[in-house]
């Protein structure tokens, strides 16, 4: 771990992103003609 970003090279990766402490995250689920958003945070 190197300044709060773990580096492993047992797998890869594409289109990840890199989430740091306090970091917030809106998700939101889409299905059939519905959808749910909430947020996640990372403290």
């Amino acid at each position: 771990m190197e300044q709060g970003v773990l580096n492993s090279k047992l797998s890869s990766c594409s289109g990840c992103a890199v989430t740091y402490e306090n970091d917030e995250v809106e998700i939101t689920i889409e299905w059939d003609d519905e959808s749910e958003t909430f947020k996640l945070n990372n403290n």
